[in-house]
């Protein structure tokens, strides 16, 4: 078996890093997902259960509603964190889902990313005046894989939407560890050139005990994907994700060429020594942490924010939460 710290050299990570350096500066990020629903039976790929004991028969949807998401918009840019907004299921009326993208958007001042299953043209005009970037959350480029982990949701309506998108950034969401190889990163980076693809997400697989997915990928096989990735496209912006048992191998993953990382239960673990050690990674990678996982004093003037009552009720639970962390 192949020795997992060869995946990757210091060669290969100080080109990346000389790569990242031409086009961006010594920061980064978090980037917190808001999802705005979870299981459907209606549309939910096959990948939603597979990663489970056993399959889910007509599972329900589980709708948030806008007070909780605009408390967590307002939290997490007190926090000093960007935000995607998640549309992955078919449970929003298209016209409530405009509601919920204009008020993140107000919220943050600014147009926002959006991760969501494919819209239309016409539904891409309607949102580009609070949108920034469009993020087909496909898991996958490989179509023989896709086909295997989501049967039921073809990858063609994504391909069109990114093909109509070419007045947004263009993004994609990509798992790593669904049976691909090394040798996808050539079709990856094939994909990003067709489609200009100008931000990627790399997700490592998180599999839940006695799923068919047994192992995480390594971080030197994310880290091998990432370097290569901003070697090829060295002005393309990299979201590398992590979670609660992998936070040291931050570091690793910014050395080569991710800008900003994303998918850490930050709020759960706020303070924690899980999100202590991705901000000492950070600086030990010669970033600049913009925002922070550990700070409650960023929340001092919460209560100055000027929401509406239910708004602020949910959000000081947020805070509360937060301040218990340890």
């Amino acid at each position: 078996m192949q020795n997992e710290e060869s995946l990757i050299s210091e060669e290969l990570l100080d080109e990346a890093q000389i790569a990242f350096k031409t086009y961006f500066k010594p920061e980064v990020r978090f980037e917190r997902s808001i999802f705005l629903s979870w299981l459907t039976s209606k549309s939910s790929s096959d990948f939603s259960f597979t990663l489970l004991k056993r399959p889910i028969k007509n599972a329900q949807v589980a709708r948030r509603s806008l007070t909780s998401i605009l408390a967590e918009a307002y939290l997490c840019k007190q926090l000093g964190w960007d935000v995607i907004v998640m549309n992955n299921y078919e449970v929003y009326k298209f016209d409530e889902f405009i509601e919920i993208l204009k008020n993140v958007s107000n919220v943050y001042e600014s147009k926002v990313a959006v991760g969501t299953i494919p819209l239309s043209r016409s539904e891409l005009d309607i949102i580009k005046p609070y949108t920034s970037s469009i993020v087909a959350s496909m898991e996958t480029v490989n179509k023989d894989i896709h086909k295997r982990i989501s049967s039921n949701k073809s990858i063609e309506p994504f391909l069109r939407m990114l093909g109509e998108a070419q007045d947004f950034d263009r993004g994609i969401s990509i798992t790593l560890g669904l049976g691909e190889t090394l040798r996808g990163i050539k079709e990856l980076h094939r994909f990003i050139e067709t489609h200009s693809i100008t931000r990627i997400t790399l997700l490592p697989l998180i599999p839940e005990k006695g799923s068919k997915y047994l192992e995480s990928p390594s971080s030197f096989y994310i880290t091998r994907w990432i370097a290569e990735t901003r070697l090829r496209f060295p002005s393309i912006r990299i979201i590398a994700g992590t979670w609660i048992d992998r936070a040291a191998e931050i570091g690793l993953f910014l050395k080569a060429g991710a800008n900003d990382i994303t998918k850490f239960p930050a709020i759960k673990f706020f303070n924690s020594e899980q999100s202590k050690i991705i901000e000492e990674e950070c600086r030990n990678a010669g970033r600049k942490f913009l925002g922070t996982l550990t700070d409650a004093a960023y929340l001092k003037n919460i209560d100055k924010l000027d929401v509406e009552e239910d708004i602020k009720l949910k959000l000081n639970k947020y805070v509360s939460s937060i301040k218990k962390s340890k």
